[in-house]
């Protein structure tokens, strides 16, 4: 999810804010903003913004 928002923030950064995200919970449906909460300490997604690095690419041959 992270990598999909920093997309989107850099192609239409009128969508994305840094308290959350303008969408629709279901296609053509009404958007409207949501929050987005921060990553959990024991998640993969935390661990990922403390690389400090904007974006970067995870192999699955681990």
């Amino acid at each position: 999810m992270v990598a999909q928002l920093v997309e989107l923030r850099r192609k239409a950064p009128d969508y994305v804010r840094q308290d959350g995200i303008s969408s629709a919970s279901s296609w053509g449906g009404k958007v409207e903003h949501k929050a987005v909460r921060k990553a959990l300490p024991e998640s993969y997604e935390y661990l990922f913004h403390q690389t400090g690095e904007a974006a970067f690419f995870l192999s699955g041959a681990w």
